[in-house]
């Protein structure tokens, strides 16, 4: 009884906001801040979103984790990357960049950011294989659960969802800081939550061991929070990944596979329908985005760009001029049918004869398209801001073989 009260306690003092500054990371800088670039001012509504350049705030990434989070207020973004210390050891640090101020905290010993609570302050996050929460304003950080890859935040924020290696799948309650276990079963994996944060999507584990130390053979289901009661959702089994939805508790996004190949689908729940969108080769064959305002999901590859509905079935199909060029990175606008997405160089690897990639935009029909970068830069990760009328883009540089996170822009969208 005295260690529940004392859990709630703890619990009680992380959530509770501080009125103590952030204090910047000791951390010393490896590498020369790069020449600041021009500041660029937006202005979003009744604020302004300002170009941030991250060596001269004292951040020095070479590395980075394909996290970048907005905050629910539109006026922050988080992400995660790696540097390497004097000793040549690999470090890894969360940036925490607030859009309007310019104010750049860090966070040491974060791999993933997983997202932000409704409160616009508290974050989830891993460090390694520990799940965590972190309170933004006073640095608190609060310890979940050790051995876990993977954690999601329920819509209503007050529940985390994960699993622990072998032993199953997890909720935890922010405000009581219990928790509960749904099932004990060594490959349950990937919680997604409901729109109504009582039921759970998660990859179930079927109890076949596949050998070659694939582990067991998977299927679909959901769980009841409150009963623990499971129903299988479909026959399809496999080894899967991950999911989103593209209609919130009706169909999702499906990624499968294991050392054999990745591959893409549609999991319909209504109809009970599974639909293949084929093989992805080392997972940058093509790409896939989800638009769960409209149901939509895209596929995209080398100026071909396919859209399918919630059910499966290909909606349209056209393609951009630029072929030879790889268009990644596809996110809708939160204020109507518009497409912003990347085009050119993938990882400096696919066409060595463009050393970057530009910010584009477009209609979903493919229509209208414009650049928003003049010139080849490597864009790493591209998000709208709350108004749909800016993309902010996390930038970086390569020079004489070797990377430096560069900075956040601030795009507009004439």
């Amino acid at each position: 009884m005295k260690r529940k009260w004392i859990g709630v306690i703890l619990a009680s003092i992380f959530l509770a906001s501080s009125i103590a500054g952030c204090v910047p990371a000791k951390d010393q800088p490896l590498v020369q801040p790069a020449k600041k670039d021009r500041q660029v001012v937006e202005k979003v509504g009744q604020e302004v979103l300002k170009d941030i350049d991250l060596p001269a705030k004292g951040v020095h990434l070479f590395g980075y984790h394909q996290d970048l989070v907005l905050s629910p207020a539109g006026t922050s973004v988080a992400f995660s990357g790696y540097f390497w210390d004097k000793e040549k050891n690999v470090k890894e640090q969360m940036v925490l960049a607030n859009l309007v101020t310019g104010e750049v905290t860090t966070f040491d010993g974060v791999s993933k950011v997983l997202g932000w609570l409704p409160d616009n302050n508290i974050l989830l996050y891993q460090t390694e294989s520990t799940l965590s929460l972190l309170n933004s304003k006073n640095r608190s950080r609060l310890e979940i659960s050790k051995d876990c890859w993977y954690g999601s935040i329920s819509p209503d924020g007050k529940q985390i969802a994960y699993t622990v290696k072998g032993k199953g799948l997890m909720v935890y309650t922010i405000e009581s800081a219990k928790h509960k276990q749904l099932t004990k079963n060594q490959d349950d994996w990937y919680p997604i939550w409901y729109p109504d944060s009582k039921q759970l999507f998660y990859f179930s584990d079927l109890q076949q061991n596949l050998g070659d130390g694939a582990g067991h053979l998977q299927g679909m289901a959901k769980i009841s929070i409150e009963t623990s009661e499971v129903t299988r959702l479909t026959d399809e089994e496999g080894k899967f990944r991950r999911a989103e939805w593209i209609i919130p508790g009706k169909s999702l996004h499906i990624v499968r596979g294991w050392d054999d190949g990745f591959y893409h689908g549609i999991l319909n729940l209504s109809q009970n329908k599974y639909t293949d969108l084929g093989e992805n080769l080392m997972d940058s064959s093509y790409f896939v985005a989800v638009d769960s305002k409209t149901g939509l999901l895209f596929k995209t590859s080398f100026g071909q760009v396919d859209i399918f509905d919630a059910i499966g079935n290909k909606q349209e199909s056209y393609s951009l001029q630029e072929k030879n060029r790889q268009n990644f990175y596809y996110t809708p606008s939160p204020n109507g049918y518009k497409l912003a997405f990347v085009q050119g160089d993938y990882d400096r690897f696919l066409d060595s004869k463009i050393k970057g990639n530009k910010v584009m935009i477009s209609d979903y029909d493919g229509q209208n398209v414009k650049e928003l970068t003049p010139e080849y830069t490597y864009n790493d990760s591209i998000v709208w801001d709350k108004t749909g009328k800016h993309i902010i883009t996390l930038q970086r540089l390569s020079q004489e073989g070797e990377d430096l996170i560069s900075g956040l822009k601030i795009l507009p969208i004439k």
